[in-house]
């Protein structure tokens, strides 16, 4: 017995590891709520994670624009694509409070990210028509604009429709749902680098316009469609009502979970709030780790560059 006692526990140990990273619907759930959180995963995840891509998408394209012949036809050859980052990080942070705000708000809550999907994905459009730098700064900004709460708001909606803590024994429900959906960011990045090689090779001068406007239009298409699918599917808070591809069951079962997981409402906006954010260790350990990340993250932006000007290259590889 005594001997069979470390391999029985390290066998415990892989099987609570097993739950944390793949057991999405735990067996001691009634059949009503996973089939319920199997219908949730196949909307609110799916959709939550085609519009990151898109959203990262449409971050990155400026980059592998500009080093497919975007620096020579407008003849940016100081600081600009760094201040174009500026730019678009400066209309990002701008968007956060009001943004996400209306996202708090049921009567709001499930139209705020379609509709501005629809607006950068408008902007997006408009990359491929500009003639000027100036033209460039104004449309980052929006872009920026509108993304703003991309990141937050659908990690709010994803918080608030699955539970963050332990039940039944079993690990939370959102880590495991909430990190397959960031992996979209890299999906987008790595995507617009291939789809940039394939525009550069195949489009340029169709149209009369070079590859790099190719890009802008071709993110674009692939933007706007998804916001009339959020339309369509993005549930809003629970709050927000019933969503058509649930039924009075389903929605009944919803309201309990978010009373068993302890999700609170939205209040108001006073002074509360900045005592409750500045007085939890939370703001200070987060924010800190969230800077460490980019900066760690943001000078990768500047890595094709990097390859560009080792001249051993071509545009397209």
């Amino acid at each position: 017995m005594a001997a069979d006692s470390p391999s029985k526990a390290q066998e415990n140990k892989f099987i609570k590891w097993l739950k944390y990273m793949f057991i999405w619907y735990p067996a001691n759930y009634t059949t009503q709520e996973r089939k319920l959180l199997f219908k949730l995963d196949l909307i609110i995840l799916v959709y939550g994670c085609i519009s990151f891509f898109a959203k990262f998408l449409d971050q990155t394209n400026i980059t592998n624009a500009y080093v497919s012949g975007m620096k020579e036809d407008l003849s940016l050859y100081g600081n600009e694509l760094n201040w174009l980052n500026i730019t678009y990080l400066s209309g990002y942070v701008l968007g956060q409070i009001p943004f996400l705000l209306l996202m708090s708000r049921p009567k709001f809550s499930k139209y705020v990210l379609p509709t501005l999907e629809i607006l950068y994905g408008i902007c997006t459009f408009c990359q491929s028509r500009i003639t000027n730098i100036d033209q460039l700064y104004a449309l980052r900004f929006l872009v920026g604009l509108f993304e703003a709460p991309s990141f937050a708001g659908v990690h709010q909606i994803l918080g608030v429709w699955y539970g963050s803590r332990p039940y039944k024994g079993n690990p939370p429900e959102l880590f495991v749902r909430a990190g397959t959906w960031f992996l979209c960011a890299s999906l987008g990045s790595m995507f617009s680098g291939y789809l940039q090689s394939a525009a550069y090779r195949n489009l340029s001068g169709v149209g009369g316009m070079k590859g790099w406007q190719w890009l802008s239009i071709i993110d674009g298409i692939i933007t706007i469609p998804i916001a009339f699918v959020g339309y369509a599917f993005w549930p809003g808070l629970p709050d927000s009502g019933k969503p058509w591809y649930l039924n009075k069951e389903e929605y009944s079962l919803v309201l309990i979970r978010t009373k068993r997981n302890k999700i609170e409402k939205p209040g108001k906006l006073d002074r509360s709030v900045w005592k409750r954010t500045f007085t939890q260790w939370k703001w200070y350990v987060f924010v800190a780790a969230y800077i460490s990340m980019m900066m760690g993250y943001y000078p990768t932006n500047y890595f094709s560059l990097w390859l560009k000007a080792q001249k051993k290259y071509t545009v397209y590889q």
